[in-house]
C-alpha cells in the first residue's frame, strides 16, 4: 500500500527517527538510574547528536563535548570570580563569560554550544544554587552520558556507515545526471525546457553538496576502523567532474 511504499521510499530516515527514539530513552533511563539532578541534559544531547550515519554521530558527539566542556570550565571560572548577587554582577559576568566564548565559536564550529553552556552556568536557577565547580562536572557528565548512548545506539541499533549513505546519495546523483544527459541530447531535435534544465542543475548542485560532508563522515570511519570500505575522495571528485562536463555540454 502507499504507507509501505513511502517508508520503503524513506527507510533511512525512518532507521533514524527508531534510532533518535531509542537513544532519547535509553539516556533518560540511565539518567534516572544513575541519579542524575538534571537527567533531561542527557536526553536533549542523545538527540542532538544521532545523525544519519556513524561518523556523523562521533563528530556531533566530538563537537557537543569539546564546546561543552570549553563553555563549562570556562563559565564556571566567571561564576567562581563573580559575585552572583544582583542584576548588576551577573550581567558583568555574562558579558566577560560570552564575549571571549562567542569569538571562539566564531572562528571555530565545535565551540558553538560554549557560550549556551556558559550562560547556563552563570543564570540557571540550578547554577545559582549550586556551586559553580558542581553544576560544571554535572552538566559534563551528563552531556558525556547522552554523547556516549548516542553512540552506542549508532553502533547497535539499525547502524548506517557513512559509505552506505554516501553510496545512496551518489546513486540519486548519478540518477538525475541521467535525466540530465537525456535533457541535453533531446535538444538535437526539439526545444530545451528552461524551467526543467534549470531544476536539475539545482538538484545535481544539491546533491553534490551533501556528497562532501558524508565523504568527511565516511573518512573519520576509517580512520577509527569502524569500516574497512576505500577511501570516499575519489567518488566526490568524479562525481564533481560529472556534474561539471554536464553543464558544459548544457551550455
Amino acid at each position: 500500500n502507499d504507507a509501505v511504499a513511502y517508508l520503503t521510499q524513506h527507510a533511512p530516515e525512518a532507521r533514524l527517527a527508531i534510532r533518535v527514539a531509542v537513544a532519547a530513552v535509553a539516556a533518560y533511563v540511565l539518567a534516572q538510574f544513575i541519579g542524575l539532578t538534571q537527567g533531561y541534559w542527557a536526553v536533549f544531547t542523545a538527540v542532538i547528536v544521532m545523525q544519519a550515519s556513524i561518523g556523523g554521530s562521533v563528530k556531533a558527539t566530538v563537537d557537543r563535548l569539546t564546546g561543552t566542556l570549553g563553555g563549562a570550565i570556562y563559565g564556571g571560572a566567571v561564576a567562581l570570580a563573580t559575585v552572583h548577587e544582583g542584576p548588576l554582577a551577573i550581567g558583568i559576568g555574562l558579558a566577560v563569560a560570552v564575549l571571549p566564548l562567542a569569538y571562539v565559536a566564531a572562528l571555530d564550529a565545535r565551540f558553538r554550544v560554549a557560550p549556551v553552556t556558559a550562560v547556563i552556568v552563570l543564570i540557571s536557577p540550578f547554577g545559582q544554587q549550586a556551586s559553580p565547580v558542581t553544576f560544571t562536572i554535572d552538566r559534563i557528565v551528563e552531556i558525556g552520558l547522552g554523547g556516549i548512548v548516542a553512540l552506542v545506539v549508532s553502533l547497535l541499533i539499525l547502524p548506517a556507515r557513512a559509505h552506505g549513505v554516501l553510496a545512496e546519495s551518489t546513486g540519486k546523483l548519478l540518477r538525475l545526471c541521467a535525466d540530465f544527459l537525456e535533457l541535453i541530447l533531446a535538444c538535437a531535435t526539439a526545444q530545451i525546457d528552461p524551467g526543467e534544465l534549470r531544476r536539475l542543475q539545482i538538484a545535481t548542485r544539491r546533491t553534490l553538496n551533501s556528497l562532501e560532508p558524508t565523504a568527511d563522515e565516511a573518512r573519520r570511519e576509517r580512520a577509527m576502523r569502524l569500516t574497512d570500505e576505500p577511501d570516499p575522495e575519489p567518488i566526490v571528485r568524479t562525481s564533481m567532474r560529472l556534474r561539471n562536463d554536464l553543464i558544459i555540454l548544457a551550455r
